[in-house]
């Protein structure tokens, strides 16, 4: 039932799993709030915006949401994120989960990453040519190359454009910051 539904959102309930499978066009899916400690996503491609903040999730693999441009999964228990096929997004929001490492590259159209309050103690951030936003604040980075972040000027002309915003405080053993761009 309910092919055709493109915006579903069942937030601040007491679901433990659901299956957005049959949801064809899903183009918005919040479930924030809840008590998750999966989400199937592997027939998602017309999705666009998810929002599975505040759940028990200890994984995500988005790698089927083709069309996928804002991710927000803030305060879960996630120790592992899959970004592989999403070449639309803008924005990421993982802060305050239990990643260890996070790796990501070829997002021409990334701006906002905030994964702040993780364990991470090492990011790779490569080929992201519009990535202004960076918050890896809390965590037990020891080094930070931002050399491939932010080398394009903002295509949209928007305020501040071209301005990064970087929050690293807190990271007790960071060393080594490299923001050298060529911008």
């Amino acid at each position: 039932y309910f092919k055709n539904l493109y915006h579903l959102n069942c937030s601040y309930g007491q679901l433990t799993s659901i299956n957005i499978n049959y949801f064809e066009r899903l183009e918005n899916f919040h479930c924030s709030y809840n008590n998750l400690t999966s989400l199937s996503l592997s027939n998602s491609s017309s999705l666009e915006i998810l929002d599975c903040s505040y759940n028990s999730l200890t994984s995500l693999n988005t790698d089927n949401c083709t069309n996928l441009y804002s991710v927000y999964a803030r305060n879960n228990q996630l120790n592992s994120v899959s970004f592989n096929n999403n070449n639309n997004l803008e924005i990421i929001y993982i802060w305050n989960n239990n990643l260890t490492n996070f790796t990501i590259s070829n997002k021409l159209f990334l701006r906002t990453l905030e994964i702040g309050n993780n364990q991470l103690t090492n990011i790779q951030l490569t080929n992201l040519p519009l990535l202004y936003r960076v918050k890896a604040q809390n965590n037990n980075l020891t080094n930070v190359d931002l050399s491939s972040v932010a080398f394009q000027t903002e295509p949209n002309n928007l305020p501040n454009d071209n301005e990064l915003d970087i929050a690293l405080n807190n990271n007790l053993n960071l060393n080594v910051v490299n923001l050298k761009n060529g911008f």
